[in-house]
């Protein structure tokens, strides 16, 4: 929600924020350990695009899913948040 909340008034990739998050929790890839479906990482990545932004924030309306294409594997999807994350949600900067 933080990164939403700060970041989201501007489209963009679904990519942006679940690298944000494996970056604040690297510990998670160690839960993706089959290789036929591809690397930890990119399997991560999907899962976190998802669960996260299609079935739970886009389905509670926080979020704007844009996939300009069909494929399955939506390499290309956009996110942006709603207005009513906003609404929600505010992000104060403290003293640097």
């Amino acid at each position: 929600m933080y990164l939403l909340a700060r970041f989201g008034q501007q489209l963009r990739p679904a990519r942006f924020y679940a690298d944000h998050y494996q970056r604040a929790f690297p510990f998670v890839l160690a839960e993706f350990t089959d290789p036929a479906y591809g690397t930890a990482s990119g399997q991560f990545t999907s899962c976190y695009e998802v669960r996260t932004f299609e079935r739970s924030l886009n389905w509670l309306g926080l979020v704007q899913v844009v996939s300009p294409s069909a494929r399955a594997d939506h390499p290309d999807q956009q996110v942006l948040a709603s207005a009513w994350l906003t609404q929600l949600f505010e992000v104060q900067q403290g003293p640097a």
